[in-house]
């Protein structure tokens, strides 16, 4: 790994900008490139906006058919058109070995991630067109499975900073090293928010010092879909939409024109969400339409659509302290605030009423707290920093993958049902499969458990008796797991059939195991 070569060079009081250590937050929205001023010994964030002082860029690249050229980032956001491939999401398609048609050739999502990762990290240019990566640390989900961390080394190494890149990390791991670099930790209940575009996560910690570090316990760990920035988003769509239709008089919308509104929605949403926004009334200009008109947002009509996002927060944040050991909101001593939902001023107003004896920290960049705090991560890898020793306790996190056998062939393999990572209240996905019945219609199957260092453990058998029986490949089941703790969890499995000529029976067993 050529990072390691660099180890000694960050040994002297002073630094010169040719050497960068770099700190991704690669998210499946949005991503954020900070560095780690030698001389400052600070983490700052790069401007990915071209002078605009934005700290993050879509996670979007799309491909013109027209010119066959790439775009990235806001440019591809606000690019979309007809004759355009646009491609995003990138981190939750990770694992799945995706293909993406392009000039009718099957193209890697992973070479064309590696596209934009070498875009994003280009950006250190505009500090220093000479500028030497010395290291890289990147951000990843909790959640994120094994497969998935395989193909983005993958697209590190296409993109041409494998040598660089010292390792990933998590976000929790990010910001927490961003919250105690130079500070002394000290007993305290810690509630982290992440709040960003598919979900808004919340966890309760209890920390507790240690030698050399701090011993952090998880006492509760939830997410909500219904107020991730990209539910909002679809909310304030159907308002836009709303008013585009009365003012028009059109009974519908049609493909064009609702390109434009989804680019009036991403350059005009967060008028609705300004500290000022319930002062007076807000005015917007829908200039693509014919022909152009104003409409006004007033200040009950805000009232009327944010009440109910309050009332989801409220209760959210409810949820957590009661299923951390029931804490009061007076017993959280620090609450941390990340993600670019924070930069909505009614989502600060309800943290501030709801913890009002707390100390709330509310970053410059809300956004650009994780790649911050990944920086700090590489600076202590590369022994610039002293390294701080997070031992997180987190029993709402699976410790091992779950899932089956399966034989093909002469080949035996383990197919996951729920991977390592994952939180145990998840909605996990049903996975189907092709099993063969004898005479009888019976079968079993055997449920293991894989932990990192790949060690299967026998967590039950699990006999099916009862299925119709068919001919060999002819049934079809459906396995789902369901947890009712950390500790209980049951598989449920049921008969799907095989087509018109072998129909579902109606078959349908559960089995308690514990994982």
């Amino acid at each position: 790994m050529n990072w390691k070569r660099f180890k000694n060079l960050f040994g002297s009081e002073s630094h010169d900008e040719s050497h960068f250590i770099l700190g991704i937050d690669l998210g499946s929205d949005s991503s954020a490139l900070a560095f780690f001023d030698g001389n400052q010994r600070t983490p700052d964030l790069i401007d990915l906006s071209g002078g605009y002082g934005k700290p993050s860029i879509p996670t979007v690249v799309q491909y013109v058919t027209e010119t066959k050229e790439w775009v990235f980032g806001e440019y591809a956001v606000l690019n979309s058109g007809f004759n355009h491939i646009t491609l995003q999401s990138f981190i939750d398609r990770l694992g799945r070995k995706e293909y993406v048609e392009i000039d009718n050739k099957s193209v890697p999502l992973t070479h064309i991630l590696s596209l934009f990762l070498k875009e994003l990290v280009q950006n250190i240019k505009n500090i220093n067109p000479k500028a030497e990566i010395a290291g890289i640390v990147t951000s990843i989900p909790s959640y994120m499975g094994e497969e998935a961390k395989k193909e983005l080394l993958l697209a590190f190494k296409s993109a041409g900073y494998e040598k660089e890149l010292i390792e990933f990390t998590t976000e929790r791991d990010c910001v927490f090293t961003h919250y105690y670099y130079g500070m002394k930790p000290r007993k305290e209940n810690i509630l982290l928010l992440d709040y960003g575009s598919r979900q808004l996560r919340g966890s309760l910690y209890r920390a507790e010092p240690k030698a050399r570090g701090v011993g952090l316990q998880c006492l509760s760990s939830f997410f909500i879909d219904e107020l991730g920035i990209q539910a909002i988003d679809e909310d304030v769509s159907s308002l836009f939409d709303r008013y585009y239709m009365e003012e028009t008089k059109s009974e519908s919308i049609d493909a064009q024109t609702r390109t434009q509104l989804s680019a009036f929605v991403y350059q005009h949403k967060d008028l609705l969400f300004q500290k000022n926004s319930l002062l007076k009334p807000i005015k917007l200009y829908f200039n693509f339409a014919y022909p152009p008109f104003q409409r006004s947002v007033s200040k009950q009509e805000l009232e009327d659509f944010l009440e109910p996002l309050r009332g989801r927060m409220r209760s959210f944040l409810s949820l957590l302290l009661s299923q951390g050991d029931n804490l009061a909101a007076g017993d959280v001593d620090t609450v941390l605030c990340t993600g670019g939902g924070f930069e909505m001023h009614w989502v600060r107003n309800e943290i501030d009423d709801m913890f009002p004896d707390s100390q709330v920290r509310y970053y410059k960049n809300t956004k650009g707290v994780v790649a911050e705090g990944a920086s700090i991560v590489a600076a202590s890898r590369l022994g610039f920093t002293d390294s701080l020793i997070l031992d997180i306790e987190d029993r709402h996190m699976l410790q091992s993958d779950l899932g089956l056998m399966i034989t093909k062939g002469q080949k035996e393999s383990f197919f996951p049902l729920v991977e390592r990572n994952s939180f145990w209240w998840q909605k996990h996905t049903a996975r189907s499969f092709i099993i063969n019945t004898d005479t009888a219609g019976t079968q079993e199957l055997e449920i293991f458990k894989r932990n990192y260092l790949g060690e299967l453990t026998l967590l039950g058998k699990l006999p099916l008796t009862g299925l119709p029986p068919r001919p060999k490949g002819a049934t079809r089941i459906n396995i789902k797991m369901e947890f009712q703790s950390p500790d209980e969890m049951i598989a449920i499995i049921e008969d799907k059939g095989f087509g018109e000529l072998f129909p579902s029976q109606g078959f349908r067993v559960e089995y308690e195991l514990s994982p």
